[in-house]
């Protein structure tokens, strides 16, 4: 724990300084990307280190997720459409994990991976939801309660700040009674449904988390 507390401290240190060495538009691009990415990386820790289960259907979950937060926020504000971009995203991953529940890990894999395919096949042909090739355009930036993320270091910090409630909510989850029976289902399903655990519900469950982080 206190190993933990310490390196949690040099990361919200670090992070809070970014801001003071970086200048360039280019730069805070890359600040703000690497934001992104560790939230993207907590949900697949989420799915494969957790759940057990490999999954190609990242780009699928962090599309859906995008294009929801954009409509929704376009005329409901931004926590809104963070709130709907985070339980679609969820149900989507919930949804996908309880039909393929019966699937080997490689040949979940494998269906993950047709399913990222066909959800960008779909997202690019719905052009009234995603605005196809062309894109979407008119998103209003990032607001809550009146403040605006209209600048880049603001942006960036609100990406921080995200990533860095993601990941304590993770540590929460990993200090948990959730996590053991999760573990214990992941790496030994059958002792663990012989001692009357539900072996797919928990999946399901993590699955779902780590869907609604990419989301």
């Amino acid at each position: 724990s206190r190993h933990q507390g310490r390196t949690w401290l040099v990361v919200v240190v670090v992070a809070a300084l970014v801001p003071l060495v970086v200048t360039s538009g280019y730069g805070y691009n890359i600040a703000i990307n690497s934001g992104l990415f560790a939230i993207l990386s907590l949900g697949f820790y989420f799915q494969f280190a957790l759940a057990g289960q490999f999954s190609f259907a990242t780009p699928a979950f962090y599309a859906v997720g995008a294009y929801t937060s954009a409509w929704v926020s376009s005329s409901h504000g931004f926590l809104l459409g963070f709130i709907a971009a985070v339980v679609v995203v969820a149900v989507l991953g919930g949804l996908t994990k309880l039909l393929l529940a019966r699937s080997p890990l490689i040949h979940f894999a494998i269906a993950t991976l047709a399913f990222s395919g066909l959800v960008i096949i779909v997202l690019e042909n719905c052009t009234s939801f995603t605005g196809g090739d062309e894109g979407k355009f008119g998103i209003p930036p990032a607001s809550l309660f009146g403040y605006q993320f209209d600048t880049q270091t603001k942006q960036y910090y609100l990406i921080a700040g995200v990533a860095l409630i993601c990941t304590g909510l993770l540590l929460l989850f990993e200090r948990s009674p959730a996590q053991r029976d999760l573990t214990f289902v992941s790496d030994m399903g059958l002792v663990a449904r012989t001692s009357g655990l539900r072996a797919t519900t928990p999946q399901i469950v993590a699955f779902a988390a780590g869907a609604a982080y990419k989301g």
